[in-house]
């Protein structure tokens, strides 16, 4: 680390932006398990130094109140007066839950999805909601991109991600499929089998026509009513919704079997 003699000796700006990647290490030992406690009362101290160069008007947390959730609102702080823009990339993710995982009789295709960050973040909401599978058709961004890796936080490793055509899928799948489009059956309104396939299209393009006719022959198109002014809504955040809804009508249905 960086002696407190050199960081008082930088110039304001470079100074702070050292201080921030410091508080970030200390809120990532803290996001890992490490408990206060743990933390060396000196170490402690030289934090304290660093944090009060940079903002002497902020309390940084004592020893009893350090936490992850603290060290972030200093970080916060502190960014907003270097001005700083905070991408994606930079946020820390919450640790995994320590209960055994539940899964369902779930999976989902995306067909043509563009952006890797909604593929990443389909993965991480289907993987937190209990889906099994996760099919991505030939021009999706793949579980090696970076950008879906980062926004994954590490779902990908918790699913089966398989690349699978349309053609492939209506070939070996013998269960319920929906799709997620407008001008279907609200989602509130829909009763969820206790298993199935739900097909998700591109941000620009949505479903399509072979896709949706699929769907449709099977058990039909589902949709996220909309009360707002805007006609649609994020792909990730629409299957989000969709998926709690499924997971939740799956998950009665197992609790109702194994009781």
């Amino acid at each position: 680390m960086i002696t407190l003699r050199k960081l008082a000796s930088l110039e304001p700006r470079t100074r702070n932006r050292k201080v921030l990647a410091l508080l970030r290490q200390l809120m990532a030992r803290l996001q890992e398990g490490t408990a206060g406690r743990e933390i060396a009362a000196h170490e402690l101290e030289y934090y304290h130094c660093c944090a009060t160069l940079a903002l002497p008007q902020v309390v940084f947390p004592s020893l009893t109140d350090l936490s992850p959730h603290s060290v972030a609102r200093f970080c916060q702080i502190l960014e907003t007066e270097l001005g700083v823009s905070v991408g994606d990339w930079d946020l820390q993710s919450p640790g995994d839950r320590t209960q055994p995982a539940r899964r369902f009789d779930l999976s989902v295709w995306l067909e043509d999805l563009r952006s890797p960050f909604n593929v990443g973040s389909i993965l991480r909401s289907a993987e937190a909601l209990g889906f099994s599978r996760v099919f991505l058709s030939e021009r999706c961004p793949g579980v090696d991109h970076p950008r879906v890796r980062r926004t994954a936080m590490g779902a990908e490793t918790h699913l089966r991600v398989t690349t699978a055509t349309l053609e492939s899928l209506k070939n070996q799948w013998v269960g319920p499929v929906f799709a997620l489009e407008l001008g279907g059956t609200e989602v509130g309104k829909v009763i969820f089998p206790s298993g199935g396939l739900l097909l998700l299209g591109s941000e620009e393009l949505g479903l399509s026509p072979e896709a949706l006719a699929w769907a449709e022959s099977r058990h039909g198109r589902i949709t996220v009513p909309l009360y707002g002014t805007k006609a649609s809504l994020n792909v990730g955040v629409a299957f989000g919704i969709a998926a709690s809804a499924w997971a939740e009508a799956a998950s009665k249905v197992q609790t109702t079997s194994e009781g």
